[in-house]
């Protein structure tokens, strides 16, 4: 997941237990969705036992892995686009052909 929503108007204060493994991929300079916000969703999730991982990019925005060159001519985007593109590509080539 890039950069969701964690808050929900409140439906996940108690956290969730995702049935399957998610990923999550969000800028510490979020503008739209708190990343506080969504490490404290994790680690509900974490105690229900979840499988779920939340990878945070130093200075990225939201939309960071939006192409355009607004986003992408500020380096943390470009460098979290990088990092999360990949990670989310190696992360379903594991759980959807596990061989």
């Amino acid at each position: 997941m890039f950069y969701p929503a964690c808050g929900l108007k409140g439906q996940f204060e108690s956290g969730l237990a995702p049935y399957a493994p998610v990923r999550v991929f969000q800028g510490t300079a979020d503008e739209e969705v708190s990343p506080h916000r969504c490490t404290e969703l994790i680690e509900k999730c974490w105690a229900l036992g979840g499988d779920i991982t939340v990878t945070l990019y130093p200075n990225a925005t939201h939309d960071f892995d939006d192409p355009g060159e607004s986003r992408q001519s500020v380096q943390a985007n470009a460098d979290a686009k990088k990092d999360a593109v990949s990670r989310a590509i190696e992360f379903f080539a594991t759980v959807l052909n596990p061989r």
